[in-house]
């Protein structure tokens, strides 16, 4: 029996704002497409126990996303600074750099339990996702080349300091192994807008 059609997907604030022309990161030009096949995965797709689900999105779909990343140059030309989230970051160009293909994409996708437990989630988000009876969040678009890339050092010490729930069990071997690998991945590899 297929039962997506009694799931509903919210779409968070960071999608949405990937759908925007000057999106910083993974840009999504087909939001309805993608909506689909992100739809489609969840049919079979199984959350880890914190909710906070990583949905693989088929290799067929991936047109429908605009890589968020290339790799670092020496050139200062090719980098600006953009507003991101309440801070100045400094990143490529996308208009003046060489896109990567791309070897994966996937969805960041929470249920209804995670997505209203997070401590990033308002009042305001809680209220609309119950009144609307949205059973899962689609918070993030994710594209990488090469081995899918470990989240960015930023993000890691953001939910370290308590924005993302999933971060209060992890000891210190395995972060000390996710700072080794965003160090080594943000040394050549930086994100687009």
């Amino acid at each position: 029996m297929n039962n997506t059609a009694r799931k509903s997907l919210f779409l968070h604030s960071i999608a949405a704002a990937q759908t925007r022309p000057n999106a910083v990161g993974t840009r999504v030009g087909r939001l309805m497409r993608l909506h689909a096949y992100i739809m489609g995965e969840l049919e079979y797709f199984s959350f880890p126990e914190n909710g906070q689900g990583v949905v693989p999105v088929p290799e067929e779909a991936w047109g429908c996303v605009i890589p968020g990343l290339a790799r670092r140059t020496t050139n200062p030309d090719d980098y600006k600074n953009v507003l991101h989230r309440g801070k100045v970051e400094q990143v490529l160009d996308r208009n003046k750099v060489v896109l990567p293909a791309l070897t994966g994409v996937a969805a960041i996708v929470y249920t209804k339990e995670a997505y209203l437990a997070d401590p990033q989630t308002s009042e305001e988000e809680k209220a609309a996702f119950i009144r609307y009876k949205h059973t899962h969040c689609w918070v993030a678009t994710m594209s990488w080349t090469g081995p899918r890339p470990p989240w960015n050092a930023w993000r890691s010490i953001f939910s370290l300091a308590g924005g993302n729930a999933a971060y209060a069990d992890k000891s210190i071997e395995e972060l000390v192994a996710e700072a080794q690998a965003e160090e080594a991945y943000e040394s050549e590899w930086c994100v687009v807008a």
